[in-house]
């Protein structure tokens, strides 16, 4: 692909700037950046993304020279055509950060026998180095733009910021530039809809995507084919994702059509292909062979609970990483269910709830009550929430992130553990294949459907399912996790 090299294995993209635009970009002469992979295909789409953003910079240069300069200041152009000493610090810092990243992944990527906490705790420390290190890169190119920008008022259209995304970050947008893009797309959607943070960065991976597919820049080159081929380009995704993705992608457009910004929404036609289904699934369960290589390297007395319990709850409950992360010592409880016979049994159930503060599930359907299995009992669960006080997080040392996921940080080092010390190296297997084995293991043990949903708060869509309690039977939940069984598991000591 071009712009893209290769450099002690790693890759980088880099594109030579026009002629024409070099004064204007501050006399840089290349645009280089780090894409942080050895892997060629992963490479290829980082590299796609960063030639968005390139565009969108060219884009904007040109537009400042398409301007015509008054005779009246002959000096305009002094800031933009000589390098000033913050400039040459901004690219020198630049690349330093951006050779960080490169030996920081490096060093990270290949540690073979490194320990989950050696991973966590280094990979804290470089975080905050490189966030540090972009704070102050953010902060200069934005005096560089805007030195140029308030000196030469006749050479740059009068320019806003648009938000912080990753994607349009550092650049401005014009309200009187002819033709309107994606970028005025999103601006125009966030004013309208004032979404949350989390669905800012949906819609931002959405058009992410739809250009990587083909998807013209420009709103009034786009078609429903378009929409089409970039509905085509989700062919691994789940049907759920395709569909929450076209919908957000129609909801932009929408935006658009009610702010004058395009005619029709080229998306309103488009519709799923019931016919075409996933040629590779995205997940898959963990065999007991896995299972049996992640045990072993968990330890009851961990320094953070959350990496012993977190996989075990979700192996014998199917629960997701979020609803253990969250979960509080109130929300395990003592029932008691009569059996066919008529014998009363009591037994610890689980609650995922979004009742108690920071808590979120992802559905109505996955408000639910899971029997504690037979094994984490054993294994001491119930025993490790009822020595914290009532209201007491279980995991305590898991925190939210800006997107109110509490368990981001959880995931990002449970996936270098997965790889590096437990040799998983499948990307199709992660977390969540804790889930879907736990699926599977019902299913063996001849668990019925309905009750199979009931335990993992998936919705049939049935309006049956909306009768009765807010709860499933405490009965047929608890004996169909006795029939939960891994065969050859070797549990921990």
């Amino acid at each position: 692909m071009e712009h893209l090299t290769r450099r002690d294995a790693r890759y980088y993209y880099r594109r030579r700037v026009p002629t024409a635009l070099v004064d204007v970009l501050g006399g840089k002469t290349e645009i280089t950046r780090a894409l942080g992979t050895s892997d060629p295909a992963e490479a290829r789409l980082r590299a796609r993304k960063v030639d968005v953003e390139v565009d969108e910079m060219f884009a904007l240069a040109r537009r400042s020279l398409s301007q015509p300069q008054p005779a009246t200041q002959p000096t305009i152009n002094a800031p933009a055509t000589r390098p000033s000493a913050e400039d040459e610090e901004y690219f020198r810092q630049r690349d330093e950060y951006e050779e960080q990243q490169h030996i920081a992944t490096r060093e990270l990527l290949h540690e073979q026998e490194a320990s989950w906490l050696e991973i966590e705790a280094r990979q804290a420390r470089q975080e905050r180095r490189l966030e540090r290190r972009q704070e102050f890169l953010n902060d200069t190119m934005t005096k560089i733009l805007s030195r140029v920008i308030g000196a030469a008022p006749a050479r740059f259209p009068q320019a806003t910021p648009l938000n912080d995304s990753p994607v349009v970050a550092g650049y401005a947008r014009t309200a009187t530039a002819p033709g309107k893009t994606l970028v005025d797309a999103l601006a125009t959607w966030q004013r309208r809809r004032n979404p949350t943070l989390a669905s800012v960065n949906m819609m931002e991976r959405v058009i992410e995507l739809a250009r990587r597919s083909g998807m013209p820049l420009s709103l009034t080159a786009i078609t429903k084919q378009h929409v089409t081929t970039f509905l085509d380009s989700l062919n691994e995704h789940s049907r759920s994702t395709q569909r929450s993705y076209l919908s957000l992608l129609k909801a932009l457009f929408s935006a658009c059509v009610s702010d004058d910004l395009l005619a029709s929404n080229p998306a309103t036609a488009v519709k799923l292909d019931a016919t075409k289904q996933r040629s590779v699934k995205a997940r898959v369960p963990f065999s007991v062979d896995d299972l049996n290589a992640i045990l072993p390297t968990l330890r009851k007395n961990d320094v953070k609970p959350s990496r012993y319990w977190l996989p075990l709850v979700s192996i014998f409950t199917g629960m997701r990483m979020m609803e253990i992360g969250q979960l509080r010592a109130n929300d395990i409880k003592t029932e008691h269910y009569t059996d066919a016979t008529g014998k009363r049994h009591s037994v610890e159930v689980i609650y995922a709830t979004d009742e108690g503060d920071e808590q979120a599930l992802k559905s109505q359907s996955s408000k639910r009550r899971i029997p504690v299995h037979p094994e984490l009992v054993t294994l001491g669960f119930v025993e490790y929430a009822r020595s914290l006080s009532n209201d007491a997080r279980l995991f305590p040392e898991l925190k939210m992130n800006k997107l109110g996921r509490i368990t981001a940080q959880y995931s990002h080092a449970f996936s270098k553990h997965l790889r590096n010390v437990c040799k998983i190296t499948d990307p199709r297997k992660t977390f969540h294949s804790f889930r879907h084995g736990f699926k599977n293991a019902l299913r063996e043990g001849g668990v019925v459907e309905d009750v199979s949903d009931a335990l993992t708060g998936h919705s049939t869509g049935s309006v049956a399912r909306s009768y009765g309690d807010d709860y499933w039977p405490l009965r047929p939940l608890a004996e169909a996790i006795e029939r939960v069984r891994y065969h050859g598991l070797q549990l921990p000591n």
